[in-house]
């Protein structure tokens, strides 16, 4: 019975130090009420949905990354990532240079002038 409780501590232990650090709760929940500025009610549920995001496939993860962007939310989405997930930071940051493009730029080549027209980019004049 000793063994059992100490096998399953060590598991635990285990999984909160996989990505090479310990999971702070106090850290990550002061840091989003921080961001938001008011507490969070459900404290319980925010991170069970966050923790949820966290283990979305690619494509999902950047939905939800992008969503949160364009809802003004993409801070604590940021304060999420490098609690729960900090190995999908890559992913994170890949999103910001995607979504910080200047897309009404000069185009350069005829794929940039097709992206152009369909941003619907005014006409650039020479």
């Amino acid at each position: 019975m000793l063994l059992r409780r100490f096998a399953v501590v060590a598991a635990a232990a285990l999984a909160l130090s996989a990505c090479g650090q310990q999971y702070d709760e106090a850290a990550h929940r002061a840091a989003l009420e921080a961001s938001a500025g008011h507490p969070v009610k459900d404290w319980a549920a925010y991170r069970q949905t966050a923790q949820e995001v966290c283990e979305q496939s690619e494509e999902a993860f950047g939905y939800s990354g992008a969503l949160a962007k364009d809802g003004g939310t993409f801070e604590q989405f940021q304060i999420n990532v490098r609690h729960l997930c900090a190995d999908r930071q890559d992913e994170v940051e890949e999103l910001i240079a995607i979504t910080s493009k200047d897309y009404c730029a000069p185009p350069q080549t005829e794929s940039d002038k097709r992206m152009f027209e369909a941003m619907g980019c005014p006409t650039p004049t020479s």
